[in-house]
């Protein structure tokens, strides 16, 4: 009986998928970058107790078996910076990852200023002729779910070379913080992408390490209390009769079927599920966060970021440490970025609840200050009178090259 039948037999026997291909998420593909000197995650699936090996074109080579689940990870060593590698990960089939790069890895997080991309910055025309074949870009769409994502629904996301395409998609703040490394440097830098708009800090984090939290709590509990009330029957109906007028040229756009609100992108925890979740724990140096805007609608909700910010924080760098086998450092470095002006100027006294931002601005400021090993980049000149969304993203990416190169590399 041949693989093929084997796998169907056992399919429709059982109604489990025993048999599959080794694969992996998509962030392991040609043009990847591997952080250097460090001994990196590598993960997917197989069938499970399948013998998975991995080897490298630098001589580093590992092996593992997958578990019962088909799930396996193995940790494989870096040397030093360097372009041209392959990887060849085997099992019952072989996959040949080629043009890899070892050098430093950065995750640039944050809502809808770091998502803001090149073409929609003031330099775009600057970087129209740009080519940078050893700068990497891994820029995913934005995704939320209720349950932890072991991978990403994403299937058309890759990694990059930098060239007039690649950069005018790529977040203006993450782009220039990496090619102002890169340059410097002089070593591939890679950059990875994770920004989604108009979320809460409470997104990007389990919401069972927030319980602790009051407001976190009280919002939890209303929103579980409202999606009680979900019927799956009639929002079914709902978006039949949406599709009908969608396609009788009645709607614009195509209906979705609407969730539970506990399913939607502003509940604690969803944003982390999506998005943070499956990337843990490839190997990076460290993270640039720009986020902050929807935690300042008013005072009370902007004090609050000061904890939610060090727990965000500290989270991470003890998750990714520990399921890192202990080889992403366990106090990597952590930049933020101080929100920028935003309203009219200034001409009276603002000691109300219109000084949010204010707040959030000197929450940030303390966290700087009480957080080891982080910094924050000030924006407050880059600002708009009018705009959520200002042009004038690149100081904010050099100033956090800035930080890197004096802090992370020690560079004058």
């Amino acid at each position: 009986m041949n693989r093929i039948i084997l796998c169907s037999f056992l399919l429709l026997s059982y109604g489990l998928s025993v048999c599959a291909e080794v694969r992996l998420p998509r962030f392991f593909s040609d043009h990847m970058v591997l952080q250097q000197q460090t001994s990196n995650a590598i993960w997917g699936w197989a069938n499970p107790r399948e013998l998975i090996k991995v080897k490298s074109s630098w001589g580093a080579v590992a092996s593992v078996k997958a578990d019962a689940n088909g799930k396996w990870k193995i940790f494989l060593k870096t040397p030093g910076h360097g372009t041209g590698q392959s990887l060849t990960i085997s099992g019952s089939n072989t996959i040949q990852i080629k043009d890899v790069a070892i050098g430093e890895v950065w995750l640039c997080v944050g809502q809808s200023n770091m998502g803001r991309s090149v073409a929609n910055s003031f330099e775009a025309e600057g970087e129209s002729k740009v080519n940078l074949p050893h700068l990497r870009i891994f820029r995913s769409a934005r995704e939320h779910w209720h349950e932890p994502l072991e991978e990403n629904r994403d299937r058309l996301s890759q990694w990059k070379r930098c060239d007039p395409k690649s950069a005018a998609e790529t977040s203006a703040v993450a782009y220039y913080f990496g090619k102002k490394l890169h340059e410097e440097l002089k070593i591939p830098v890679g950059i990875i992408q994770r920004a989604y708009a108009g979320t809460p800090i409470e997104g990007w984090m389990p919401k069972e390490i927030q319980m602790n939290d009051p407001r976190t709590r009280a919002n939890v509990e209303e929103e579980d209390k409202k999606s009680t009330a979900y019927d799956s029957a009639l929002a079914r109906k709902q978006l039949e009769r949406a599709t009908q007028k969608w396609k009788q040229g009645k709607r614009k756009r195509k209906p979705v079927l609407r969730t539970p609100r506990n399913w939607g992108h502003q509940y604690p925890g969803n944003i982390f599920n999506g998005m943070i979740h499956p990337i843990r724990p490839y190997g990076i140096r460290g993270v640039i966060w720009y986020q902050g805007e929807r935690n300042s609608k008013d005072v009370p909700q902007a004090l609050n970021y000061r904890k939610q910010l060090a727990l965000l924080i500290n989270y991470y760098r003890s998750s990714w440490h520990e399921l890192s086998g202990g080889n992403v450092a366990k106090d990597f470095p952590f930049y933020f970025t101080q929100l920028p002006s935003w309203h009219s100027a200034q001409e009276k006294p603002v000691e109300g609840l219109e000084a949010s931002w204010t707040v959030n601005r000197e929450m940030m400021r303390l966290v700087d200050s009480e957080v080891a090993n982080t910094g924050m980049v000030v924006s407050i000149d880059t600002g708009d009178a009018i705009a959520l969304h200002p042009k004038n993203k690149k100081p904010i990416g050099i100033r956090h090259a800035y930080l890197a190169l004096k802090l992370t590399y020690e560079k004058n």
